[in-house]
């Protein structure tokens, strides 16, 4: 059933009715061919036939095959297609039930399609165009097995210039209602053709296609002159093109962050071209309208082999949020505007207290020791030196409790050549709080006090009881020395030792 006759209108002469990619024929002025109203894609004009293209053939994961890697192993399948039952593109013709014959080629993805030089290649496939008869019913018809050859560019005006000569043949057997009539070509058509195979390479994107469905409906005679407005499908890209493989956010180091943004984060994903790229930020509305949208900082260096992309955070547009807000992450290349399946990103409110001073408890300082010396249990060495009789310990180095009293030191003398044979208890305050009150202020000073007080006491009695002659280890002489009450330690508003040893206190 394949044949030259059968070959497509010529599509660069072709109107689109956007968005829904219906085609309007042009109008004819020689010849009474037979060609259906303009219509929508939903078929709106009652009683009218016309196509509608019930599955749409994928856009991404398919492969434009060269020439010489032979057939492809799978076809272009459709978008309702699933592992376990495949699906393809296909086809209804609304308000007719019989015989027709269906031309499916390749176009452009433009606002006005043209004849693209890559080839279709299947069942029913020659010279780059699928022709298939159905029968009379009104059931879909779905094109298995269809490939996409791809055409090199050094071959590209070659190809383009055919396939235009044959659409000017076509348009003339129209013109001339006989399908069956074979017009010669002129040389101003080869010339037409060649120009405009060379214009149209200079721009034509050889990785993105889409399928043009022409059908034509059996008359009475037998032939297939009615012809319905042709469709477009949606576009279909080359997988191995950079350019064109399907956007995917794989993994990234971090969901969230502050409102304020400039935080850096890393992101895995699939193939992607540095120049090509940008990280989107959007928040919706209930409705799904865009309530918000920003961009990640980050320039090409910053895309690590096409599979990385180290980026900054745009800030929020509200830096004052109380409350975490959530919003979507996306990829979107900058040529298509084609988008990755978004990712749920957290922002936070800012962190007004970055030192944590709020959170930091009142830190414990000891008080350290006023000590006049001490061996282990008292303080830290004082007045006394090495091993001093009973000194006092505000620091309490080894005493055994707060306000407790310490055992008693070994002999030692002091700076003023003080010699005690048997060193008295000494009095340690082991650990000190300090006071944040008029009531701890008070209370402190009243147990310091109260431990000056006992350990003055101490040290008068030990005075009163100790003889005034030792032997001095550093002199080769026994020395008599007689204690004077006034080189003993005083303390602050307590007075001397003579005076609390006279007042009996």
């Amino acid at each position: 059933h394949v044949n030259e006759n059968s070959l497509p209108v010529d599509l660069q002469m072709q109107n689109v009715i956007n968005p829904v990619y219906t085609m309007a024929t042009i109008p004819v002025n020689n010849g009474p061919v037979k060609t259906s109203p303009n219509i929508n894609y939903n078929g709106t004009v009652p009683g009218e036939s016309y196509v509608e293209i019930t599955e749409q053939p994928q856009q991404r994961g398919f492969r434009f095959r060269y020439e010489c890697e032979g057939p492809s192993h799978g076809g272009l399948q459709g978008t309702k297609s699933e592992r376990s039952r495949k699906s393809y593109p296909a086809i209804k013709i609304w308000n007719y039930s019989g015989a027709a014959r269906v031309v499916v080629s390749l176009v452009t993805d433009e606002k006005s399609p043209r004849s693209h030089a890559h080839k279709l290649v299947g069942n029913n496939c020659k010279n780059g165009l699928c022709i298939v008869e159905i029968k009379a019913n009104s059931e879909p018809v779905s094109f298995a097995n269809l490939s996409i050859l791809h055409v090199t560019r050094k071959k590209l005006i070659d190809v383009l210039t055919e396939r235009i000569l044959d659409s000017i043949k076509l348009n003339k057997k129209l013109k001339a209602n006989n399908m069956n009539f074979d017009p010669p070509l002129t040389d101003d058509d080869r010339k037409t053709a060649k120009q405009q195979a060379d214009e149209q390479s200079k721009t034509m994107l050889l990785n993105v296609v889409r399928l043009c469905f022409q059908v034509f409906l059996r008359n009475t005679d037998g032939s297939f002159s009615t012809m319905l407005t042709p469709v477009v499908s949606q576009p279909i890209y080359d997988s191995k093109s950079p350019g064109a493989s399907a956007l995917k956010i794989c993994r990234m180091d971090k969901y969230g962050g502050c409102c304020s943004g400039n935080e850096e984060v890393f992101l895995l994903c699939e193939k992607v071209q540095k120049d090509d790229i940008q990280v989107r930020f959007v928040e919706q509305n209930p409705d799904g309208s865009v309530k918000w949208e920003a961009y990640g900082n980050f320039g090409p260096l910053d895309v690590h082999r096409q599979y990385a992309i180290v980026f900054k955070t745009p800030a929020y547009w509200n830096t004052n949020i109380d409350k975490a807000v959530n919003v979507l992450i996306m990829l979107q290349r900058k040529s298509d505007l084609e988008v990755s399946e978004p990712k749920a990103f957290t922002y936070f409110p800012q962190n007004r207290d970055k030192d944590n001073i709020a959170s930091k408890k009142r830190k414990r300082i000891p008080l350290d020791g006023y000590d006049f010396g001490g061996d282990g249990n008292l303080g830290g060495s004082g007045v006394g030196g090495d091993g001093g009789g009973g000194g006092l310990g505000l620091a309490g180095g080894n005493s055994p409790s707060s306000g407790s009293i310490g055992n008693s030191g070994g002999n030692g003398t002091n700076s003023n050549m003080l010699v005690l044979q048997n060193g008295a208890p000494g009095i340690g305050l082991r650990h000190f709080v300090l006071p944040t009150t008029i009531e701890e202020v008070v209370e402190a000073d009243n147990q310091i006090n109260h431990a000056l007080l006992e350990s003055s006491l101490l040290l008068a009695s030990v005075n009163n009881n100790s003889t005034s002659s030792d032997h001095d280890p550093w002199m080769n002489d026994d020395l008599d020395i007689e204690v004077d009450a006034a080189l003993m330690p005083t303390c602050p508003n307590i007075g001397t030792v003579e005076e609390r040893s006279n007042t009996k206190r």
